[in-house]
């Protein structure tokens, strides 16, 4: 379990491959340990995970580490869960259906074509980090309605985010949690700077969706069985995200329906 409050959290995130290839050769398939703050238990293997992953809400519960719950908000849609989580669900995965994205298409075209003159202007380009610009120009752009190629800060705030997404649970100076915390402060004023273009620009994005989910709230209905079977993603279960991250844990299931 390592040492005490940290656990084996500094192997864990220094080393993580060969920290996961030295604990499966010295304990097996299942075994137990201490990562970010947390009691964990470490399961591998397609017959031991589908046992999880097909009695979610009866032998175990969906939730993430401390640190990500910090920076994601208590009240964010992955920390939702049962009806709550479903009704939330869909009225976002409205906002990627095939009727939602076309209207993407030339917004996104012309900010592949400008970034694609720049390249060739440039003569010698670095693949990755043009290609990350890229798509930061893009998400903002059509999710947000803000054209954020210009503020470098933002861009870094994002990059510092997603690398400090998963981390120990300790909001000081110099921590991962500190840092992602204060990356979150920055889209904030950029975005409010530029309302001129955002409110021109959103009634064509995808977050046209926000009026038409908080009415559906309001309807005794709210969202059918239906509707949450038409997404793909939740055919099966309506907690189970596309990806499980490294930073994911299940918890026993505290609803007592298993023995």
């Amino acid at each position: 379990m390592g040492w005490p409050i940290i656990g084996e959290s500094l192997n864990f995130i220094s080393k993580p491959t060969a920290f996961y290839n030295d604990r499966r050769t010295k304990y097996g398939r299942v075994y137990k340990t201490h990562l970010l703050g947390q009691p964990t238990i470490r399961v591998i293997g397609a017959e031991n995970v589908q046992k999880i992953l097909t009695h979610e809400d009866e032998l175990v519960t969906h939730r993430w580490p401390s640190s990500t719950r910090t920076i994601m908000g208590e009240n964010g849609v992955i920390h939702s869960g049962g009806a709550e989580h479903n009704s939330r669900r869909i009225a976002i995965a409205k906002a990627f259906q095939h009727s939602a994205l076309s209207t993407y298409v030339p917004e996104m075209q012309e900010t592949v074509h400008n970034f694609i003159r720049t390249w060739c202007d440039k003569g010698r380009i670095l693949g990755y980090p043009e290609c990350r610009t890229l798509a930061f120009s893009i998400t903002s752009k059509v999710l947000l309605g803000c054209d954020f190629t210009q503020s470098k800060d933002v861009e870094e705030a994002l990059a510092n985010f997603e690398d400090n997404l998963f981390s120990f649970p300790v909001n000081i100076p110099g921590s991962g949690l500190h840092k992602c915390t204060g990356a979150l402060a920055l889209p904030v004023p950029a975005r409010q700077s530029q309302p001129d273009r955002a409110s021109k620009h959103c009634p064509r994005t995808a977050f046209r969706w926000p009026p038409n989910y908080r009415q559906r709230r309001l309807l005794p209905d709210d969202a059918s069985w239906q509707e949450n079977r038409s997404c793909r993603q939740n055919r099966r279960r309506t907690l189970r995200p596309s990806s499980l991250p490294r930073g994911q844990f299940q918890y026993p299931a505290e609803s007592g329906r298993h023995k």
